[in-house]
């Protein structure tokens, strides 16, 4: 069964078709990546799976649940994390808080718990900063484990925001657009990173990019989307080869 399936989504900005009746599915353990030219609906889509928007039409069923409906905050509840294009971070915040930050679905104790400071508070707490001081180890964050996020270079909070769906645990890892702004080496990084993520966390990860070498360096399943429609669906090598993708990306001879 597939861990993720959408099945004809479709969403309307006024008399825009932003998505089109798209559907695919992502099975457990892969990487599944959505590529096409700037305004495709990919980002759209992602809003459309973790509730930011309601859709028009379709589903979009996660672990055999159906959560076309189900309200934003419970998405992550469901095993569902993500990123965003534009960092959504704390920036006078410290790395470590930040990525505590992810653990809030993991909450246990009740607000008179807190209020009292039992025993149990400080399990809890003890339990969900080693938890993110492992992600601050994977990501090699150790340097800035204490540093406001504001003070950080780009490509350090762009490591940041990944640490902090890390942190929430998910089964599904959607990233949006994680290489955008990143030099060839943090680029690099990142797919080491991806790689790790499915191999050694055994998260599965659907991912949004424009940088095809990552893609094809990273993704076993690939969705070439082009103006809210799917245009082609299959392996990177095969989709790159497809001549309406081709069109798509560079345009044709009248």
């Amino acid at each position: 069964m597939s861990l993720l399936a959408v099945e004809n989504l479709a969403i309307r900005f006024g008399g825009v078709r932003a998505v089109d009746g798209v559907s695919f599915a992502v099975e457990p353990g892969q990487v599944y990546t959505i590529i096409g030219p700037n305004g495709a609906g990919k980002t759209t889509v992602f809003n459309l799976i973790s509730r930011l928007f309601d859709s028009d039409n379709g589903t979009v069923t996660f672990d055999g649940r159906d959560i076309t409906r189900e309200r934003p905050h419970r998405i992550v509840r469901h095993g569902i994390a993500r990123t965003f294009q534009n960092l959504e971070l704390f920036d006078h915040a410290t790395v470590l808080q930040n990525l505590l930050l992810g653990r809030h679905r993991h909450r246990t104790v009740k607000l008179l718990d807190e209020i009292l400071f039992l025993p149990r508070v400080t399990r809890s707490e003890v339990a969900h900063r080693e938890k993110a001081e492992e992600v601050i180890e994977f990501l090699e964050l150790e340097a800035h484990r204490d540093s406001p996020v504001a003070s950080l270079p780009y490509g350090v909070r762009k490591v940041v925001e990944l640490g902090r769906a890390l942190c929430a645990e998910p089964k599904l890892l959607l990233l949006d657009e994680p290489a955008s702004g990143l030099n060839p080496e943090e680029t690099e990084n990142l797919a080491f990173w991806i790689d790790d993520m499915r191999s050694d966390l055994g998260l599965t990860i659907l991912m949004v990019e424009h940088d095809l070498t990552l893609v094809n360096e990273v993704s076993e399943q690939v969705l070439v989307m082009n103006q809210g429609q799917a245009l082609a669906e299959g392996s990177p090598a095969e989709v790159q080869k497809d001549p309406a993708v081709i069109a798509a990306y560079l345009g044709t001879d009248e």
